[in-house]
């Protein structure tokens, strides 16, 4: 190549650069009046703004060539993508109205066209988008691009500490790439994401490794801009101590320890405090066991929002305002809030999902990312924690990912975009971005459309749920089997009469039902043994025990219970009789618990006692929208007889 076409080779790539705000994926902000520069700063920000342009030149010279005809087909099929508009007549007061579905990635066909352009583009960059010989450059160039060279000198400023941590972060390619793999600081916040990276690996006792390395970054990079959003009532080194120490006692799902970077940081970033994260993780532990043992990820950890009524919520004095939903009930926001703490709470990556006038969730399985609690991916969006995207577009990157070598080239395009200042494409509106981010796009649909060719020509997999995908919608529900089959052992069926009188009845020792019903479960319990939970929705169903009283006289019985709800109770009665006797359970807000006893009268030897929950007056096909004493759930350990004889 000669100096002249080197030279106009370079001016083809610097004539499109566009050093334009990073707006990657980011739900708009309200302005706020920019943080003023010093002398120091503004000395800075040329220093910054210098590099930047260096590693430009570097990215113009050494960038690949593109075929003009195909590169011209492709954008016009990408930006064919973007919204269509009514027609008015010529002098018309009306104003064109933008057609249904259009511009916001759930016109499928025109996904597809697109990406029909992109795949000569995608094959004939094959070569330099799958080698690493100019990542040290465009990995720098992207970060300085993203963080913008004033971003970086607002921070730097502050003082020579503040400037050492941009400077670290600049000569360490490997943690810039690292980061870049994982989304990249949150609004390009790279000064704040290794103030906080610096904070943890300083008050962490655990070697920085493996997942818990992972953790720190995600953590740093996810919280960098919490001051401007809703995290900022999260301390991320708590944040990240906290899951430390939950992650190194056991407590977090198997699979946690395998999470990536990317998907770690859609665990660490629930609003709640590590607090309510605990009580939830203890309550789904003790009152629904089960959903945390079973494989079957459907229902794994969400029993509890499950059985919440759906109704307005109401917020109580002397409990936090998830305990209260949990509690009293509450309709889509509350339940799906609740429904993303939990998984969280177990160390899974969970995301948000909105349709007109309802919220749901999105959340990590072993098979891929799946909606939850009533909505679906396709028309669905998330525009809370500085996301504003379709579910579509988080669904696409989620699947590409899971093929690291072919995600790369889409990330090198990204950051040949990010270097030469291209738009972003927008998570909203499609038929948004430039040349390399719009390829980039396509880089993932590509991923996406050979790992599931099946969906080729007729569906896309992007607008599909995982479990169609994996067509696993073939299990029974849980109304006609249980989770986890368990089998009762004799210790589980034997009740101890102690020396001093006392009668000790496990509550898996009932004589009926003897295996799990649609109503009665039977589980594991975490204090040994087996436990019966007595289910809140589905007809009352009666449980029986026989016990041999050593001596008749009065007994009086409690019972060892979790309940999540006020005013809970069982009925029951003894040896037939037709009178029912109540028994008042405690409010144990997810602990375990013994209730107040009820003394009863038993004769020496056989003595029957039938429980039941009472048949609330409107009960009917809308129980679940439905609280109170009626209609609670309640995990029982255990009944206690004691003799009140001296």
């Amino acid at each position: 190549m000669t100096l002249k076409q080197h030279s106009m080779r370079a001016l083809r790539f610097l004539a499109i650069i566009m050093l334009g705000a990073y707006e990657s994926y980011a739900a708009p902000q309200k302005k706020s009046e920019p943080v003023p520069l010093t002398a120091t700063g503004e000395k800075l920000e040329s220093e910054y703004a210098a590099m930047l342009k260096s590693l430009q030149t570097k990215v113009s010279e050494s960038g690949p060539e593109v075929s003009t005809t195909e590169k011209e087909a492709f954008l016009k099929a990408h930006t064919d993508e973007g919204p269509k508009f009514t027609t008015v007549k010529p002098g018309s007061k009306e104003k064109p109205q933008q057609k249904r579905d259009t511009g916001i990635y759930k016109d499928f066909s025109r996904q597809k066209a697109t990406l029909a352009k992109a795949r000569p583009l995608l094959r004939q960059l094959n070569g330099f988008l799958g080698s690493d010989a100019l990542d040290p450059v465009l990995v720098k160039a992207a970060v300085i691009a993203q963080a913008t060279p004033r971003g970086l000198a607002v921070y730097a400023q502050q003082s020579a500490e503040h400037k050492n941590r941009i400077d670290t972060l600049l000569v360490d390619h490997n943690l810039m790439r690292e980061m870049l793999i994982a989304g990249g600081a949150m609004m390009g916040h790279y000064g704040q994401a290794m103030e906080i990276l610096q904070s943890i690996r300083t008050a962490s006792k655990e070697l920085q490794q493996g997942i818990l390395a992972r953790l720190a970054i995600a953590t740093a990079l996810e919280l960098a801009a919490r001051e401007t959003s809703d995290y900022r009532s999260i301390d991320p080194l708590k944040r990240y101590l906290a899951y430390e120490k939950w992650y190194l006692a056991g407590e977090l799902d198997p699979q946690f320890k395998d999470m990536t970077t990317w998907e770690c940081r859609y665990i660490i970033n629930d609003y709640e405090t590590e607090e309510m994260l605990a009580w939830l993780r203890m309550t789904v532990n003790n009152y629904r066991p089960d959903t945390v043992d079973t494989e079957y990820v459907r229902e794994k950890y969400m029993a509890i929002n499950s059985e919440i009524p759906q109704t307005t919520p109401q917020y109580d004095d002397d409990a936090s305002r998830l305990q209260s939903v949990v509690c009293n009930g509450g309709r889509c926001g509350p339940k799906a809030t609740l429904g993303r703490a939990t998984t969280r709470a177990f160390g899974i990556p969970t995301w948000g999902a909105r349709v007109k006038a309802h919220t749901g969730m999105t959340y990590w399985t072993p098979h891929g990312w799946t909606t939850a609690l009533g909505v679906a991916v396709t028309g669905s969006f998330w525009d809370k924690d500085h996301y504003n995207m379709w579910s579509t577009v988080f669904r696409l990157d989620q699947m590409a990912r899971e093929n690291p070598t072919e995600y790369l080239k889409a990330l090198r395009c990204e950051w040949l975009g990010d270097a030469l200042g291209q738009e972003r494409i927008d998570g909203i509106k499609s038929g948004t971005g430039g040349f390399w981010h719009a390829l980039a796009l396509n880089q993932r649909r590509a991923i996406a459309s050979d790992a599931w060719p099946d969906c080729d020509g007729k569906q896309i997999p992007w607008a599909l749920d995982t479990f169609a995908l994996i067509k696993d919608f073939n299990r029974a529900a849980e109304e006609n089997a249980p989770l986890v089959s368990v089998t009762k052992s004799d210790e589980d069926r034997r009740i101890v009469a102690g020396d001093n009188g006392t009668i000790t009845i496990p509550a898996a020792a009932c004589v009926s039902p003897t295996q799990s019903t649609g109503k009665i479960l039977f589980m594991k319990s975490r204090l040994g043994g087996l436990q019966l939970h007595y289910k809140r929705k589905g007809s009352p169903e009666k449980f029986v025990y026989e016990v041999n009283a050593p001596a008749a006289g009065n007994y009086q019985l409690s019972a060892k219970v979790v309940t999540i709800g006020r005013d809970q109770s069982l009925q029951f009665n003894l040896n037939g009789s037709e009178s029912m006797i109540d028994l008042p359970l405690p409010y144990t807000i997810g602990e375990w618990g013994e209730s107040k006893p009820v003394t009863i009268s038993l004769v020496k030897g056989k003595n029957t006692i039938s429980f039941t929950r009472r048949v609330p007056e409107e009960y009917g096909k809308h129980v679940w929208t439905r609280s109170g004493p009626e209609y609670g759930g309640v995990s029982i350990r255990s009944f206690t007889l004691r003799n009140t004889a001296p």
